[in-house]
Order: structure tokens, then sequence, then C-alpha cells
């Protein structure tokens, strides 16, 4: 929304509004993918919680992304 909205002081360029837009929406993916495992087994479901979101921080951190210099 704020992209969209240009309410950033400074716009940031595509790879770091990527990155933005990925780091808030993986933990909704971890999230629906427990969802079926809760079936199976809820400790498989918390434990894919942990195990989820470490990895999508780990594929967060491995992208290369730089925030836009700030004007002030």
């Amino acid at each position: 929304v704020a992209l969209r909205g240009k309410l950033f002081v400074a716009p940031p360029d595509p790879p770091f509004a990527r990155y933005l837009i990925l780091g808030s929406i993986s933990p909704t993916i971890v999230f629906l993918a427990s969802i079926p495992m809760a079936f199976v087994s809820p400790t498989l479901a918390l434990l894919w919680w942990l195990v989820g979101s470490l990895l999508a921080g780990w594929a967060l951190s491995r992208r290369r992304a730089t925030p836009p210099e700030d004007p002030a």
C-alpha cells in the first residue's frame, strides 16, 4: 500500500521494494503452509513455524537490497 500510494519520503528502488514485499508476506506463507500440516500433526505444524521462519529469514538475508538514502 505504501509503495503504490507513494508514501515513502524517498522512493525505494525495485530490488528494495521486492525485499520489503517478500519480508512482509513470508510469515503469511509459512502460516498457510502449516495449516495442512496441522491436520496431520499439530506438533509438526508448530515445528514448521520455527523451521519455516528461520528458512524465510535466511532466504531474505541472502538478498542484496539497499534502502534509499535519507533526504534529510
